[in-house]
């Protein structure tokens, strides 16, 4: 007959007496297993505090029997990975890998950090310490001379555990004080990180609300970040705010696709960030008679698509900001016109990167400003509203890039019939690019679109200098 005890079983009674201790022991032999891959000694640990928290209820909840569990957790035993890992989370802890420094040993080792999932209450720990003496919440209320409901309030983690109160304890259960101040720092402790990581996640949700933040990230107007605080100072200072408490509003006549309603989050992220690079540029004074006079100039580059690159500079010294920034998911927007104090800003999303999107988006823009129309417009050119302003900017922009009258009689002479060299020498009498026609006979509907598509040539290479993160955007060829 055996006479003398394993070390397992000193173990095994030290954690039954000492539980509080198990988090900072697990965390130990993690570390060193992580050095010495030794890893019999690792199931010896596991196998120790499986059995303090006992093995039928862990088996039962990892789906083993208990048979099965005492043999992976055995000397011999070779757990998979999952298993190891699904013992962990039942017996309230989840693995998580931190880098480590250990010297000769090098920097690149990983050690496996572990967090209690689930930590009990020190009332948890006594209800289960008067259950295994038979005592009642009346009978140490008696030896410690309190009140039943002190006890109670302990019990139920309504009431902490005071060190005056962690003494009595230790004197009437056998203990040491510090056994029950500990165990209240601790879960005090994880119920302070419990509440800030849930005000972190109600933050970060809140984020979400006001702003697409992926997007955001994404296009690099803000950058990643791993602190709330962090993200929180990006966010208020893209939108030019001190707080989020403050609401972000755009006063602007939006038009959009009644089948694809864009989220006004994203068009607010869409108008700051135009606003913001806006304001980084340096332009002349503005007046809109000098803006009119100049129409023949800027469509001067409508013959050539290597000439797009002059549009930026001519609009500055004109005293017109020029800015193409993509649109962002679910926004549709083509373009875009208001004001930046005394200056007008035109913007193009190049959504559609053809040259005859862009010089009709363009003229429509400037009209809106020629025309002297007050406000802000985002316009969806697929889907504008049915309103005067929009129709006149509509009119305007056609009659500048192609004379009616022209067009109509060049319609009228070919009979509908259209092939690229009769499209290509009417361009050429218009001085215009022959994509700049084709895209007129498209919306007309009187090439398929289908037909004569290389001449719809992009415009996005001539101005990458001037688009937004020209090398992450993308941008739609149709």
């Amino acid at each position: 007959m055996r006479n003398f005890r394993t070390l397992d079983e000193f173990e095994e009674e030290y954690f039954r007496k000492h539980p509080e201790e198990i988090d900072d022991y697990l965390t130990e032999i993690f570390q060193e297993y992580a050095e010495d891959n030794d890893s019999g000694a690792l199931l010896a640990s596991l196998r120790v505090v499986a059995r303090v928290r006992g093995i039928s209820e862990i088996a039962e909840q990892i789906g083993m029997t208990r048979r099965g569990l005492q043999k992976a957790l055995s000397s011999n035993g070779n757990p998979r990975l999952e298993n190891v890992n699904s013992i962990m989370k039942a017996l309230g802890y989840c693995l998580t890998p931190t880098t480590t420094n250990q010297g000769s040993r090098g920097d690149s080792n990983m050690s496996q950090k572990l967090a209690p999932a689930k930590v009990p209450t020190p009332g948890k720990i006594l209800s289960r310490e008067l259950e295994a003496r038979g005592w009642t919440q009346k009978d140490l209320a008696e030896i410690m001379g309190r009140p039943v409901q002190s006890i109670d309030e302990i019990i139920r983690g309504s009431k902490q555990i005071t060190p005056e109160t962690a003494i009595e304890l230790s004197q009437a259960l056998g203990t040491s004080p510090e056994f029950w101040t500990n165990l209240e720092a601790k879960y005090r402790l994880h119920l302070v990180g419990k509440e800030k990581k849930e005000q972190d996640i109600a933050r970060k949700s809140r984020l979400y609300t006001i702003a697409p933040i992926s997007e955001l990230i994404k296009n690099k107007w803000i950058q990643a970040a791993d602190s709330i605080d962090d993200l929180e100072r990006q966010v208020c200072d893209f939108f030019g705010v001190s707080s989020l408490d403050e609401t972000l509003q755009l006063d602007v006549n939006f038009r959009c696709s009644e089948h694809r309603e864009p989220e006004e989050t994203s068009r607010i992220a869409w108008v700051k960030r135009v606003e913001n690079l806006a304001k980084q540029q340096a332009v002349a004074s503005f007046e809109r008679k000098k803006l009119e006079a100049a129409i023949p100039e800027i469509l001067a580059c409508a013959k050539q698509v290597e000439s797009i690159v002059q549009i930026p500079k001519l609009l500055a010294d004109l005293g017109v900001h020029f800015i193409i920034v993509p649109h962002l998911s679910k926004t549709y927007l083509d373009g875009a016109a208001f004001y930046l104090n005394s200056n007008p800003v035109i913007a193009l999303t190049l959504r559609y990167d053809r040259i005859d999107s862009f010089w009709f988006t363009l003229m429509h823009e400037l009209a809106h400003i020629v025309l002297g129309h007050q406000g802000a417009y985002l316009d969806n050119l697929d889907a504008l509203e049915e309103n005067d302003e929009e129709r006149a900017a509509n009119e305007k922009a056609a009659d500048w890039l192609i004379n009616p009258q022209t067009l109509n009689e060049f319609i009228i002479r070919n009979k509908k019939v259209f092939s690229r060299k009769v499209i290509e020498e009417f361009a050429q009498n218009q001085n215009r690019h022959p994509g700049i026609i084709l895209g007129r006979l498209h919306y007309y509907k009187l090439v398929p679109y289908k037909n004569l598509k290389p001449l719809l040539v992009g415009v996005s290479p001539i101005l990458g200098n001037s688009t937004d993160n020209f090398c992450d955007s993308k941008l739609d060829i149709l």
